[in-house]
């Protein structure tokens, strides 16, 4: 009879090890997911804000519209900001999602945008610079950096 509770409570405790151990590979895979889909999302921002910069120090006004659309489509980041979406908790979608529309904001006045008002071009810098911070300080306490 002892022998038998034994055994029970051995597959008992084993069992709630496997769970235990599973649901903390479960965890460690989700945290490594968010944090290359943060990476990707990271890199893409960083990839596509010098890119309307370039639009924006190198061509004329009257051609910027078109080129700054090509330079906001060419590094994924709305596919990436897709991915975001799926993996990240609310707080940091909201962040990510400050920054697109910040970026976007940027693409969409590019060709009415002064490139030698320095004042305006930092301030623009500035704004999305520092969304772009608290995206990251979130992302970081997200994957308990």
């Amino acid at each position: 009879m002892f022998a038998l509770v034994g055994v029970c409570l051995g597959a008992v405790a084993t069992h709630l090890a496997e769970l235990r151990r599973a649901r903390w590979e479960d965890r460690r895979w989700a945290r490594e997911q968010r944090t290359r889909v943060y990476g990707e999302f990271l890199t893409a921002l960083e990839e596509t804000g010098q890119a309307l910069l370039k639009v924006l120090r190198t061509l004329p006004l009257g051609e910027r519209g078109e080129a700054a659309q090509e330079a906001f489509a060419a590094h994924g980041l709305g596919a990436v900001r897709q991915c975001l979406h799926v993996v990240a908790p609310a707080n940091v979608v909201g962040a990510a999602d400050a920054v697109f529309r910040e970026l976007s904001r940027g693409r969409d006045m590019a060709d009415g945008f002064d490139a030698l008002d320095h004042a305006a071009l930092v301030e623009a810098k500035d704004r999305a610079g520092d969304l772009r911070d608290r995206l990251q300080r979130l992302m970081s306490e997200d994957i308990g950096r």
